[in-house]
């Protein structure tokens, strides 16, 4: 079994070799100014629709990009908007809705998680 321990270790005690057709390549670590700290900025409020004019079907890959992940028997799904301005149009995916489009592979429930930080 390999499990990942990630860390920070200073450029400075790490040792960049390559090897490459017998010939050596070693990278010397250089001096680097502190780049400053971003301030983190808040997120805008999201667009109310308009539900006033008609509606049309569309596929979701037109409003927005995806992500997909597996381990084993678990499998997870992503999904952000393209821009802010439709956000609001991914609420219809639902897990009921997600339930219904992978019943011939789904076994259990499917959780209902919303993460809208990431949504810029």
């Amino acid at each position: 079994m390999v499990r990942l321990f990630s860390c920070r270790v200073p450029r400075s005690e790490v040792k960049v070799q390559i090897e490459c057709q017998g010939k050596t390549f070693v990278d010397e670590p250089r001096a680097v100014d502190s780049l400053p700290v971003a301030r983190p900025t808040p997120h805008p409020e999201p667009i109310e629709p308009d539900h006033s004019g008609q509606t049309a079907a569309v596929p979701l890959v037109r409003l927005a990009f995806g992500r997909s992940g597996d381990k084993g028997n678990n499998a997870n799904m992503g999904s952000s908007p393209a821009g802010l301005s439709i956000a609001f149009y991914l609420e219809g995916l639902s897990p009921k809705v997600v339930a219904r489009c992978f019943s011939i592979y789904l076994e259990g429930e499917v959780d209902d998680i919303c993460c809208r930080e990431f949504m810029q």
